[in-house]
Formats: structure tokens, sequence, C-alpha cells
């Protein structure tokens, strides 16, 4: 769920403002003995996600950074090329691993002077020339 730029109490407010209208219309269509005697649901059985090997499906994922701009805005700021790999093991956590590569190249960014990038991909940040995938 994204903040649509609320600060964090206010959308926590928002959350809880419309649990609370959601409990309150449940509590009036049920006479209170009903409630009070009215079984609890079951648990859900959650159950460990199989070992494997697991990719990112890259149709349903992105790699977007928030930059400060000397404190005054925010940026925002996207890799478009980037993979992602986990080895996964429920009985040993500690040996699962995960690989994420990323074209350093494909940063992007919205509305940005060319001047920028060419800094941002240059050899005062990412070097791209030198460095061209963040692993």
């Amino acid at each position: 769920m994204s903040n649509v730029g609320w600060p964090r109490s206010a959308l926590s407010f928002c959350l809880v403002l419309l649990g609370c209208c959601d409990l309150a219309g449940h509590a009036a269509a049920a006479p209170a003995s009903a409630a009070a005697h009215a079984p609890a649901p079951p648990a859900p059985v959650v159950s460990a996600p199989p070992a494997g090997d697991y990719r990112v499906d890259k149709a349903h994922a992105s790699l977007v950074l928030r930059v400060s701009h000397m404190g005054f805005s925010t940026y925002t700021t996207r890799f478009g090329r980037f993979d992602a790999n986990l080895h996964f093991d429920p009985a040993h956590i500690a040996a699962s691993t995960v690989v994420a590569t990323i074209d350093a190249d494909s940063f992007q960014t919205d509305g940005w002077p060319q001047q920028c990038i060419d800094i941002v991909k240059g050899a005062q940040m990412l070097d791209v020339a030198h460095h061209p995938q963040i692993v």
C-alpha cells in the first residue's frame, strides 16, 4: 500500500478509523447477545513456503529509490533493469541466500536535467563505465 505522500501518523489514523467504522457496522448488525456467544473463527493454517530456488517476478516488481535533495525535497528514482534470486531452505534459514543484480546504466528519473543524470551515472557516483552491475 502506498501512503500517497501522507504522513505516517495520518495514514495510521485513517486505517484505524476505517477499522473502527467496519467494526461498528458489524456490531450494529448483530444483536449483543449473539455476539457474546458466537464462537471465534478458526485460526488460519500457515505453512512454511517450500524449499527451493525463487526468482523475482519482474512484472510485479520495481526497484525504487528515494533521494533527499539537500533536505528541501525528495526525488523518487528507479532502476529499470534488475533481477533477484532467492535460495530458500526453511530447515536452515541461515543458509538461505539472496542475490540481486542491478544494471547500473538503467538508472531512471522523471524530469531531471541530463547533467544531473550524467553526474549520478558518472565517475562521481555510480561510475557505470567501470561498474556496469551492482550485485
